[in-house]
């Protein structure tokens, strides 16, 4: 699992990524790569570490850059470069494609933060670092949707993801458990 600080990790600004990523997602390509190459607004580095709960060092990891730059381009205003900036942006496009498959902005931040053995024993967090890490990500959660619609969870007495259900679900007849 991904390093989590809670201290750092104010739920009022969980939301705030959520509405970011939406927003974005609303956009073309060509108008999402315009941001990246102008610079996405500092603040989103507050939302993302919000929604995500994640530790300094861990951000620094994600947008490779360190916190005191992070730090000085809120305080002083200035757009993140492109490489930070495209990094957010594949973030926000998997999570929200976690989120369409999980239904629980909660759910997914818990999920993109945790190791996963379909994944290498990585977090999906990690992989959003690089390209070929969320194509990895995006195919598992395209299996977990298609599980999702091939087996429709049972009811569940408390909240829980139709992909979990799915794995507390028998096999129906005539297939392994495999």
């Amino acid at each position: 699992m991904d390093e989590i600080d809670p201290k750092h990790a104010s739920t009022l600004d969980a939301p705030t990524f959520w509405l970011i990523a939406n927003q974005l997602n609303a956009r073309t390509e060509a108008q999402r790569l315009q941001y990246i190459q102008a610079g996405f607004p500092p603040g989103w580095v507050k939302a993302t570490r919000a929604a995500f709960k994640l530790s300094p060092r861990r951000l620094e990891q994600l947008l490779n850059v360190s916190m005191s730059t992070l730090e000085r381009r809120q305080r002083d205003l200035q757009p993140l470069d492109m490489v930070a900036s495209e990094r957010l942006d594949r973030l926000a496009d998997v999570a929200l494609q976690a989120a369409a498959v999980f239904n629980d902005h909660a759910v997914v931040s818990r999920w993109m933060v945790s190791s996963h053995s379909a994944l290498g024993d990585q977090t999906p967090l990690r992989l959003c670092e690089t390209e070929i890490g969320v194509r990895q990500v995006r195919r598992l959660l395209q299996a977990m949707a298609r599980t999702n619609d091939e087996y429709p969870p049972r009811p569940c007495r408390e909240p829980c993801h139709r992909a979990t259900a799915r794995l507390l679900q028998w096999p129906r007849s005539g297939q392994s458990h495999d």
